[in-house]
């Protein structure tokens, strides 16, 4: 409110971006909610980034480059078609670090992919475009609008066997 110089409009804000950040890093299918994420979030992020990242978040945020490479495990589920290797792909999750892109490309590989096989997109963005970028539970996940990233690279990865 008024006694710290914000309006409550600014203050609710805030609480609201922290909140959601907090809450993100918990939901593992969040392509589940692309129209709602899609509606919340427009460029330029300057206020999800102030309030979505905690302390250590934030100072592994400063130390990325200016361009930063994203990667994102996926699979297409058997009754969902190969035609649909764009909608698994597109999700608001990715990391900069290959090796959890493919543990969660296998992980939910085990679950329900294709003949056994799952992907690793490989891509670009302009750090900038990064809404937020997490470092709990150890993923170094970035938190973006997948229509902006450019994929560079696709490759198929094969499950582990006993999987």
């Amino acid at each position: 409110g008024w006694w710290n110089g914000k309006s409550s409009s600014e203050d609710y804000r805030g609480k609201f971006y922290k909140c959601l950040g907090q809450t993100i890093i918990e939901i593992d299918n969040l392509h589940e909610y692309y129209p709602l994420l899609d509606n919340l979030f427009k460029y330029p992020y300057k206020v999800e980034q102030e309030f979505m990242m905690d302390k250590e978040d934030k100072t592994e945020y400063d130390k990325l480059k200016d361009w930063v490479t994203v990667y994102r495990g996926y699979n297409i589920r058997f009754d969902h078609g190969k035609e649909n290797r764009k909608r698994y792909r597109s999700g608001w999750s990715w990391t900069t670090d290959k090796k959890i892109a493919e543990k969660f490309a296998r992980r939910n590989g085990t679950m329900w992919a294709t003949e056994g096989k799952c992907y690793v997109a490989e891509g670009q963005v302009a750090k900038e475009q990064i809404i937020s970028y997490f470092t709990g539970r150890d993923e170094s996940e970035v938190f973006i609008n997948p229509r902006i990233i450019n994929i560079k690279n696709e490759i198929e990865i094969e499950l582990e066997k006993g999987k």
